[in-house]
């Protein structure tokens, strides 16, 4: 896919060869995230625009964009907190699927007969004292959501990474009749990338900032492809060994690029290879030499 910003001017070219990505956002991440949600959330085309390879603008977008931002806390998700992730969408799941939460009907059924009891009765006649206008008390809302803020997930044992995991996985979930467009930058060790082949599904597709890998020794047998963003609407494909991702991610991390010159002479050969600044590089992992190393 082609975007251009029309706040920038920059081209984004991302391609959709492969379900899971690694992206070198160089300094266009912000940019990039910004027009994506434009595009796919908020349909602000005045933002931004969606090209076809001719150029001509694409009207029919149908797509989703997943990404929890690392920056923000999450933490209030695991609370039920008013406007988090979990609240409301919970609060969705409910409202479209009555038959999975009967005790929610029980609970508003119960709320009603609240108003039955003798202490509201009393309580309506303390207010009432000296009143000319006799008033009652009744219920004007049912709100699910402050419902759940009185639940809890347990998460003092688990870890910042499988946090993450978990609100994707609901994100996932709730958008599983669509095609996704996910956005990792939450620090990604190698159990991220087996989680990934676990939740993948041939409409999601994954793009990974290349600044948030740890591990740039990671293992797996499925197909990734390697793209080096830039703001041009100029692209090149080249076809790598799976092999080659890991030392591809490696050198081109920023603290890495800034001393290249301190590298092994075959990684300052390979990062000048891919380097020019106006092309966007897709470097795709070769299918046949995934399947012969299966």
């Amino acid at each position: 896919m082609k975007i251009k910003s029309l706040e920038t001017e920059n081209t984004y070219i991302l391609p959709l060869d492969a379900l899971v990505n690694i992206v070198v956002t160089s300094n266009y991440k912000e940019d990039l995230i910004q027009c994506l949600t434009n595009l796919c959330m908020a349909k602000k085309k005045n933002k931004a625009l969606l090209l076809s390879d001719k150029n001509e603008i694409v009207h029919d977008l149908d797509c989703n964009f997943i990404y929890i931002p690392y920056a923000d806390s999450i933490e209030t998700n695991f609370q039920f907190k008013a406007k988090s992730v979990f609240n409301t969408e919970l609060v969705e799941l409910i409202q479209n699927n009555p038959d999975w939460f009967l005790s929610i009907e029980k609970i508003r059924m119960g709320c009603k007969d609240l108003l039955t009891d003798k202490g509201f009765y009393e309580f309506q006649k303390i207010i009432n004292r000296g009143v000319d206008n006799y008033v009652q008390i009744e219920m004007n809302d049912f709100n699910i959501g402050a419902i759940l803020q009185m639940l809890q997930v347990n998460v003092q044992e688990v870890s910042s990474e499988d946090k993450y995991k978990m609100v994707y996985n609901l994100m996932l979930y709730l958008n599983q009749d669509k095609t996704n467009l996910v956005y990792l930058d939450f620090p990604v060790t190698s159990s991220v990338f087996s989680w990934i082949e676990k939740v993948k599904t041939p409409n999601t597709y994954f793009f990974i900032d290349n600044e948030d890998i740890e591990n740039f020794n990671f293992e797996t047998r499925e197909k990734i492809n390697f793209i080096k963003l830039s703001k041009c609407d100029f692209k090149e494909e080249f076809d790598i060994r799976l092999e080659d991702i890991s030392r591809l991610s490696y050198i081109f991390h920023s603290f890495i690029q800034k001393n290249i010159d301190q590298q092994s002479q075959k990684n300052i050969d390979l990062y000048h290879l891919f380097s020019d600044e106006n092309t966007t590089f897709l470097l795709k992992t070769n299918d046949a030499y995934i399947q012969n190393n299966v």
